[in-house]
């Protein structure tokens, strides 16, 4: 049987026979009153009728809508669900969210990647668009050491997050190729004081203690026409790798703790009717002790013993700050919105390279070596301005939106690598000075590499979509974004490493069309059906040149120099699915298929002795799969939660080189196939002693999967397996009026499965990465 239709069959006997149970997109997991019949309700009535049972109003058309009114699959979270999930970053995020996962691009900081549906990728920019509000922050992967990745807020003080899977282009631009992540912020009330406090303890098994304490407020100073929120948060996570330099020296134990701060201060200003002033700041930092690698060959996960061998601990430091200014005049069914920000994002930090330049010199990590530290920084820089008019027009019938769309992101990419012993190392090895062997004297200091990237990114943008209901229970979407995007780099290196100094310039740029076609059936006053396709891209840039050094290596892909620059890739995406209630809303699901058809695919390409690497376009993927979510309410105080999703997500191009294929038809590409969690809440109709007790439990799991195909050039078996993930939480409270008491447990079975590892071709030592241990904690939350 072809893979085709096998995977068209699973889909449809999973929609047929399993989408009856299905599973609620993503709302908060409370005990829920009965939705009256919404046959001819407006979007309005729709959304204020989610509000009143408890379901989320998303904005992912731009609009207010209630989730189940969408024609797309999304996941959400509102603030009840990210307490009783205990959500406190984007790793729980993507452990409760079907058909995401998150990538490391190294062990610094937020240097991540999140994926969705199997559009993953750790070069150039995100193919995830990552908005806080209205902004976009992901940034491109830029420079020999790739120090930068989305910087993710701390999750506090958040009215919701949305998961918009699938291409976003038409409203929310570039990079929106696998889905867009929203993390909305509470606006300022005008009209009554309030807000919450959180304070946390924890205990990681056999490792360090973690805190979080956080408290937000707002309300009006004057009344309808003034409001302010503010908010403070500090979260601290308790480190279990500990510290031992190979070799010898002073050992310290739970280096990897992270500690993270955040502010935020929002002003709502109403001067006149129907126009609304919104100036706000966000603000973040964030230091790690180490790195996320532990060495394998040092390490017994089962006696909780993860060591690093490594000369230093590698901290890091991730800071931003974002203000932004957003001012929306409502006349009528009409709104003009506009929305202005600047991003300031600083990344920072050092990384022993000992062992890195000893496996590139020797092949392996043992023996004679040369102390050797990297320095990397990347600050970012960016604007961002959004013109919005919207509306509605023919009783309703009609929704639309027009608008445009400018950014500019600066970078300025740094590393350097010294290494003051490295001559002598090189005169032990090969018996000639470091000039004749590398080319190239070590730099003033002990300098081997020192290399600086400046980059500017522009995207300019005009779009507009509108939505028709033709008949009474179809509606129509047709949405169209054309986008202008440019790439501008300089590069410099100089040092032994780099065979002496080099400096090169390069630019790309393209134009992209992004449509958007969708219809949405009510079939019956509870259950949508919808189709959609889109298309969605990732600016292209261009590459610094490698070392000379790298000749060898360049043969072996076959090439004779790297690309100057590489194109964007695109996506086309097809999906069709279905969301509905039963039962007065005491089951909620949602089920959905798709195809993605990813052309002209960015990937790095590596290469593997000299340690330099480029971006080339490399082939095209299919992603095929479905996904499924349902909330069931048996009895009052009782829910269940489920969901499932498949992904066969690889590529169909094989790219051969001279030793062996880059890519390979089949390859897998980095998604884990199956994805499943259950989630279960109880909480007592009665009261003891003016507390009602409540209980929570999830399971999360993930399929292993090969991140590699053994016909590839530099094929490993032993890194290239990412291993299945099954985490279960827990958390037992009491609940009393505004109070909240409870104890939890996060990994509660202690499992540690290998998510991915480090290595060198041809070297015996591998780092490895994996998921924190049993963590114990208790949490008391306030709301006032």
């Amino acid at each position: 049987m072809s893979r085709s239709s096998s995977v068209s069959r699973i889909c449809l006997l999973y929609a047929a026979g399993f989408g009856a149970l299905g599973i609620a997109s993503g709302a908060n997991a409370q005990s829920q009153p009965a939705q009256a019949s919404q046959s001819g309700a407006t979007e309005e009535q729709k959304a204020q009728a989610a509000r009143e049972t408890g379901d989320i109003v998303v904005t992912a058309q731009r609009r207010e809508q209630s989730i189940q009114s969408v024609p797309a699959s999304i996941t959400a979270f509102g603030q009840a669900a990210i307490t009783s999930l205990a959500i406190s970053n984007v790793n729980d995020i993507t452990r409760l969210t079907p058909g995401l996962v998150i990538s490391r691009a190294s062990g610094e900081g937020s240097s991540t990647s999140i994926a969705i549906r199997g559009i993953a990728s750790l070069v150039g920019t995100s193919p995830t668009a990552i908005y806080i509000d209205d902004t976009p922050i992901q940034v491109r992967l830029l420079g020999a050491g790739q120090a930068a990745g989305s910087a993710y807020p701390a999750v506090f003080d958040l009215e919701r997050i949305e998961v918009l899977k699938g291409p976003q282009g038409t409203l929310f631009g570039a990079s929106s190729e696998g889905g867009t992540v929203r993390f909305i912020t509470p606006s300022p009330d005008l009209n009554q004081w309030g807000g919450h406090a959180r304070a946390e303890v924890s205990a990681v098994q056999s490792g360090g203690m973690g805190y979080q304490f956080g408290v937000a407020a707002g309300g009006p100073i004057v009344e309808d026409r003034l409001a302010v929120r503010l908010s403070a948060y500090a979260q601290r996570d308790g480190g279990w790798i500990d510290h031992q330099p190979y070799g010898g020296g002073a050992s310290e134990r739970n280096v990897n703790d992270a500690e993270t701060q955040a502010i935020s201060a929002a002003l709502l200003w109403r001067p006149v009717e129907g126009l609304s002033i919104t100036p706000s700041i966000f603000w973040q930092q964030q230091q790690t002790g180490a790195g996320a690698f532990f060495w394998r060959n040092l390490s017994d996960p089962d006696q909780h013993r993860f060591v690093s061998g490594y000369l230093s601990t590698d901290p890091s430091h991730d800071s931003f700050v974002l203000p932004a200014l957003k001012m929306q005049w409502d006349q009528g069914d009409v709104s003009i919105i506009t929305n202005t920000s600047w991003l300031d994002h600083r990344l920072r930090g050092h990384r022993d390279y000992t062992f890195a330049i000893q496996e590139v010199l020797t092949g392996n990590y043992t023996g004679p070596n040369a102390p050797s530290t990297t320095y990397l920084s990347n600050p970012q820089k960016q604007f961002v301005q959004e013109l919005r008019v919207q509306g509605r027009s023919l009783d309703g019938r009609l929704n639309w939106v027009i608008g445009g769309f400018y950014q500019v992101s600066r970078q300025r990419a740094y590393q350097s690598v010294v290494s003051p012993t490295l001559g002598d190392l090189i005169q032990n090895l090969y018996g000639v000075p470091i000039e004749l062997a590398l080319g190239s004297p070590l730099l003033p200091g002990g300098v081997a590499y020192a290399g600086t990237d400046e980059s500017r990114d522009t995207q300019i943008a005009g779009f507009a979509q509108v939505d028709f209901k033709v008949l009474p229970k179809l509606t129509l979407t047709l949405g169209i974004r054309q986008a202008h995007s440019g790439f501008r780099f300089t590069n410099a290196q100089s040092g032994p490493f780099n065979g002496g100094n080099s400096a090169a310039t390069g630019k790309a740029s393209q134009n992209d069309t992004l449509p958007k076609f969708s219809v949405t059936y009510e079939a019956t006053d509870n259950v949508r059906l919808y189709a959609t396709a889109a298309k969605g891209f990732r600016p292209g840039g261009a590459n610094a040149p490698v070392t000379t050094l790298c000749g060898p290596d360049l043969q072996l892909v076959g090439r004779t120099n790297s690309p100057r620059t590489y194109s964007s890739d695109t996506v086309w995406s097809y999906e069709a699915g279905a969301k509905g209630e039963v039962f007065d809303h005491r089951l909620v699901w949602d089920v959905s298929a798709y195809v993605i058809r990813w052309r002209n695919i960015q990937n790095q390409v590596a290469l593997p002795h000299c340690g330099f690497s480029y971006i080339d376009n490399l082939g095209k993927a299919e992603s095929r799969g479905f996904e499924a979510q349902a909330r069931v309410r048996p009895v009052e105080g009782l829910t269940a939660a489920f969901s499932l999703s498949y992904t066969d997500a690889r590529y169909t191009q094989t790219i051969p080189s001279v030793s062996g294929n880059l890519v390979t038809d089949g390859q897998l590409l980095n998604a884990a196939p199956w994805q499943l969690s259950f989630a279960l809440d109880y909480e007592a109709r009665a009261d003891f002693g003016g507390f009602r007790p409540y209980f929570h439990a999830d399971n999360q799991y993930s399929s292993t999967f090969l991140m590699d195909d053994p016909a590839n050039a530099l094929f490993n078996s032993v890194t290239r397996r990412n291993g299945g993930v099954s985490l279960v939480a827990a958390r037992i409270g009491l609940r009393r009026d505004n109070l909240d008491i409870s104890v939890f447990a996060k990994n509660l079975l202690d499992t540690h499965p290998i998510t991915y590892t480090k290595w060198t071709v041809g070297s015996g030592l591998y780092a490895d990465t994996t998921v924190a241990p049993r963590t114990l904690g208790v949490t008391i939350t306030s709301n006032f």
